[in-house]
């Protein structure tokens, strides 16, 4: 351990910067799929067409309001947040 320190240390700031742009690639990593995942939802409801006396507003983008029918054959009524 002590051979390599000696051979990094000229260079330990091109070490630390590379430890940080490795740390911001897994941080953008990790949220690759929470933002690919909005952006695909909001495209899917670019889809929905509303009647012609309807306007999405801002909540409807926000919050998609969705049911789903159990194995009973309930409704049942979900809303689904962004967290924008």
């Amino acid at each position: 351990m002590k051979i390599l320190l000696h051979y990094l240390k000229p260079h330990k700031w091109l070490v630390t910067f590379v430890l940080i742009l490795a740390a911001i690639n897994i941080g953008f990593s990790l949220f690759d799929p929470i933002i690919f995942g909005k952006l695909i939802n909001l495209a899917n409801l670019h889809q929905i067409k509303p009647a012609p006396d309807q306007h999405f507003t801002r909540h409807d983008y926000l919050f998609i309001k969705t049911d789903f029918i159990n194995k009973n054959g309930k409704r049942i009524i979900c809303m689904a947040s962004f967290g924008y």
